[in-house]
């Protein structure tokens, strides 16, 4: 996300699945070895254009994500990747047991972009 996006969203205003999907935006978005704290903090550089459309990479992809996500994000409780045509889908459980779908999709600039997927007709209005 845009820097500027990102100082215009108040993280108050945002449901639990919207902030957990811009951390991970943020996160994965991180490229490994640029955070000095922690070296191995975000993912190796995104598979090329052409991702979107090839399996092998896309797979590549969310086995490095789920890696990352795993460790670093623990509001999601057994999370696994499934894939839809050109976009990975993350399919995983809150800490309260409800469930949670979050869609992960390469822009034009080979960054990921995460939406929560709504699962009912409230949810998708709270994320207008």
């Amino acid at each position: 996300m845009p820097l500027l996006d990102r100082l215009g969203k108040s993280r108050q205003h945002l449901t639990q699945p919207q902030d957990i999907a811009l951390h991970l935006e943020r996160l994965l978005n991180t490229r490994r070895g640029t955070v000095p704290q922690n070296k191995t903090l975000g993912l190796n550089k995104i598979p090329s254009l052409g991702a979107n459309n090839d399996p092998e990479l896309l797979a590549q992809l969310a086995a490095a994500s789920l890696e990352q996500i795993k460790h670093l994000e623990p509001r999601l409780k057994q999370p696994r990747f499934q894939q839809e045509q050109n976009k990975l889908l993350l399919m995983a459980e809150l800490a309260d047991g409800s469930p949670i779908q979050l869609s992960f999709q390469l822009d034009n600039n080979q960054l990921l972009r995460i939406q929560p997927v709504a699962t009912s007709a409230r949810e998708a209005l709270s994320y207008v």
